[in-house]
C-alpha cells in the first residue's frame, strides 16, 4: 500500500472520472499508473525495465 499526495487538478480529474464511471479513486488510479508504467517501458524511459516486458529498440539501418 502507498499513500501519495496529488495536485488539485489531478484530484479533480480522478473525482470526475470516478463520478462518470462509478469507480472508487483507487480503481481509477491503479490502471492509470499501470498504463503510464507500460508507456515508460515501451519508450525506454523506465528506470527499471521489467524482465517480463523487454524494451523494444529500433534496429540501426
Amino acid at each position: 500500500m502507498m499513500n501519495v499526495r496529488v495536485q488539485l487538478e489531478t484530484e479533480a480529474l480522478v473525482t470526475e472520472i470516478g463520478e462518470a464511471t462509478g469507480l472508487e479513486p483507487q480503481h481509477v488510479t491503479d490502471p492509470a499508473i499501470a498504463h503510464y508504467s507500460a508507456h515508460l517501458r515501451r519508450t525506454g524511459k523506465s528506470p527499471k525495465a521489467s524482465a517480463e516486458s523487454p524494451q523494444k529498440r529500433p534496429e540501426a539501418s
